[in-house]
């Protein structure tokens, strides 16, 4: 599948929560991870396949807005923001002015406010691709 936004997959999701450090605990729990803590006080638990580095960060809605201030939505506890994977950042960016869609760029990539996104903020950032897994040879008969 192919998107003139060059997305290719989910990166990382950002979760709004009353205690960060519980939610992240319990993922962490679960996936066999340790969780990161930022200077604002989110965590981050990674998930999944490390290889791909995807992971979960909490944060509390304070900290939400103060990361994203012109991007974030007053969500409830709950997912927050989706970070998706690019081929090519510019030609994201292009195809989504191009589009009339808002966005700005922050450190970490660009962001789609919540109110452009159906309530969910959304953040584009380069990524490589990995490399494809060889098929195993067939079994000898």
């Amino acid at each position: 599948m192919t998107h003139p936004n060059t997305a290719w997959g989910i990166d990382s999701v950002v979760v709004v929560a009353d205690e960060p450090e519980a939610a992240a605990a319990d993922l962490a729990r679960a996936f066999g991870t340790q969780p990161e803590r930022a200077a604002d006080g989110a965590i981050t638990v990674p998930v999944g396949n490390s290889a791909a580095g995807n992971s979960i960060t909490y944060l509390t809605q304070d900290a939400l807005r103060a990361r994203y201030p012109d991007g974030a939505a007053e969500p409830p506890p709950g997912p927050a923001m989706i970070w998706v994977k690019v081929d090519d950042l510019d030609a994201a960016e292009r195809w989504l002015r191009e589009s009339g869609v808002a966005l700005y760029p922050t450190d970490d990539g660009l962001v789609v406010p919540a109110r452009e996104a159906c309530g969910v903020m959304l953040g584009l950032r380069a990524a490589a691709r990995p490399a494809r897994a060889t098929q195993p040879a067939p079994l000898p008969e």
